[in-house]
């Protein structure tokens, strides 16, 4: 029917009848999962943050490229909500972009999203001389 929709992983059995009324043997066959994610959601990442946080689609890998290419990996929890922290010796000093995607458990990978990091850090106080 057009209205049932897959979302893969199902197992379908097709049979064949002919004009004469002779059946066919039952084959069995699975649902391949060829719809990607939607691109995950990201929350506002500033020059202050320490982890990359957000929503996708559950269960999947949630990869995000920093803006020096390291990449950076988490897993959308049964919620969708992921948490990546950031290496310590990774600074954001505001307006670096940063690229995030997510792949589902059958490798469909989402359209990329990318987030500008915004600078929160006050200056440094002026010092009398």
């Amino acid at each position: 029917p057009a209205n049932k929709k897959f979302n893969g992983g199902e197992s379908i059995k097709v049979t064949s009848t002919d004009a004469s009324g002779n059946k066919s043997d039952e084959k069995v066959i699975d649902v391949k999962d060829t719809t990607p994610p939607v691109a995950p959601t990201v929350s506002e990442v500033t020059s202050e943050s320490t982890q990359i946080t957000g929503t996708g689609e559950p269960g999947s890998t949630v990869k995000v490229e920093l803006p020096d290419g390291t990449e950076l990996t988490g897993v959308a929890d049964d919620q969708g909500n992921y948490t990546i922290d950031l290496p310590s010796n990774k600074k954001f000093n505001g307006g670096e972009s940063i690229k995030v995607t997510s792949t589902d458990a059958s490798g469909n990978k989402s359209d990329e999203k990318v987030i500008d990091v915004k600078d929160t850090t006050p200056p440094v106080a002026p010092t009398e001389s």
